[in-house]
């Protein structure tokens, strides 16, 4: 980490030597722009000279004697000075494109300085949270070595003998703490891994690690473009060096020839003229074209957002009708369900009190049948015993064959004045039958079992009436 942060104060230094040199240059070649200017201004000191000489020269071409041969030379010192202007002229676009470059690479360099204390901060920063999440994990690790140590001891004092409930809860807190402990150290490693630095600052480390490279190359292809621009006009600058070097090329012209120069001049000077109207118009004529647009864009920009606020507010009441929908459907829901768990409930209530009373109809059936089985066997026990005695014609008793039972428990409910109780209880039961068993292919054999039933139930009451009154009967 030490080494790091030596390897980033190094490049910090270096960058900070370089933006040094490149400000010495910087200046240098603004010296050298000035001179340039100067020498620029002479030069056109030198060319107004010419043009008042070529002037009175033109004067001069009127009283010549060989035209002919003087227009010629004329031609060849004009053709020359319009290219020694040509080259002038060149000569000011490259020191104004040079001018450019040195701005454009202090500019750069200004960039690339901001990147760089921006990348410095934030390597810093990664370089505290790793030494900090280093020693966190250290401590973790030390914690979790001695919980493990404490488990161990437990485990060992467990298979000694010396084992109790409180020792099995400190363990399974210490296991827990374990594994919250586990939790954070892979956390903690998963960070350091990342350097301790955030999704978004880790992105924006790299980002300015690719811009500053971007920014270096940029540098290199600008300087090597002033060094050719440098070289270039110092190049030029050879042939300029001498303020007289135009006057001494061009020679002592006639008045003619002044006059036809100064005359091709007056031309050029209109064709210049013009073209700069022309420019000028064309400019403005894009003034407004970009006028119309930018007015154009403004009405767009206010169209989409009145839209953009249309549309928000029709989703908010989509939205607040959706949700009142849900609420409503979820109430409906509620309802539905509350309906079917009292309806369930009830039935089910309904079903445990239909299945309580079959239970206890079968328990008295039981006891019926007992009871008719008992009294039955006593009845034909106290036959016996009578027959044997009397030969069985005294009273001329006989039991009467039993083929209407409901009609038997009619008459006996006159004879022995018994209460209703037993025939609701008869009907409870047929009725619970055709409840219990509806299925329709059950319904015969059900029917023939309840028929029994109520028969031998009849019976039942039947024979304890006949055992309670034998002689009325």
């Amino acid at each position: 980490i030490f080494s790091h942060l030596s390897d980033v104060n190094r490049q910090l230094k270096s960058e900070t030597d370089k933006k040094v040199k490149y400000e010495q240059e910087l200046r240098k070649n603004e010296v050298r722009i000035k001179e340039l200017e100067l020498k620029t201004d002479k030069q056109q000191k030198v060319l107004k000279r010419k043009n008042e000489e070529v002037v009175k020269a033109t004067r001069k071409l009127r009283y010549g004697v060989d035209q002919a041969k003087e227009n010629e030379e004329f031609e060849k010192k004009r053709l020359w000075l319009e290219n020694e202007i040509e080259k002038i002229f060149h000569q000011q676009k490259d020191i104004e494109l040079l001018e450019k470059s040195l701005r454009d690479r202090d500019s750069s360099l200004k960039k690339k300085e901001a990147l760089m204390v921006e990348k410095g901060e934030l390597e810093l920063k990664k370089t505290k949270s790793s030494i900090k999440l280093s020693k966190d994990i250290s401590r973790i690790s030390i914690k979790m070595d001695t919980i493990e140590e404490e488990i161990s001891q437990h485990h060992r004092r467990s298979v000694q003998g010396h084992h109790d409930e409180s020792d099995e809860q400190s363990v399974e807190q210490l296991i827990r703490v374990k594994d919250e402990l586990l939790v954070q150290k892979l956390q903690m490693d998963q960070l350091f891994e990342t350097g301790g630095l955030a999704l978004n600052e880790e992105r924006r480390l790299i980002e300015l690690g690719e811009a500053i490279e971007a920014v270096e190359e940029a540098l290199q292809y600008k300087n090597d473009l002033i060094e050719k621009k440098q070289l270039t006009l110092a190049d030029e600058d050879v042939d300029y060096r001498n303020v007289e070097f135009l006057l001494d090329n061009m020679g002592i012209l006639s008045k003619s020839e002044y006059k036809h120069l100064l005359g091709k001049f007056f031309i050029k000077i209109i064709e210049l003229r013009k073209s700069a109207q022309d420019s000028d118009e064309m400019r403005c004529h894009f003034e407004l074209q970009a006028s119309g647009h930018e007015k154009q864009l403004e009405d767009a920009q206010h169209f989409i957002s009145v839209m953009q606020e249309q549309r928000e507010r029709e989703f908010i009441e989509l939205q607040r009708r959706h949700e009142e929908e849900v609420q409503f459907l979820m109430s409906q829901l509620q309802r539905l369900n509350e309906s079917r768990n009292n309806s369930a409930s009830f039935l089910e209530k309904k079903i445990k009190g239909l299945e309580k009373d079959l239970y206890f109809y079968k328990s008295k059936f039981r006891q019926g049948k007992e009871m008719h089985r008992d009294s039955h066997s006593q009845q034909q026990q106290s036959t016996d015993t009578s027959t044997m005695s009397n030969s069985g014609h005294h009273h001329g008793v006989t039991l009467p064959r039993l083929k209407h039972p409901g009609r038997l428990i009619d008459s006996e409910q006159r004879m022995t004045g018994l209460d209703s109780h037993q025939v609701e209880e008869s009907k409870r039961l047929n009725d619970i039958f055709k409840v219990t068993n509806s299925h329709p292919r059950r319904k015969q054999k059900e029917d023939s079992d309840r028929q029994k039933a109520m028969l031998e139930y009849s019976l039942t009451d039947s024979i304890d009436v006949i055992s309670k009154n034998p002689w009325e009967n």
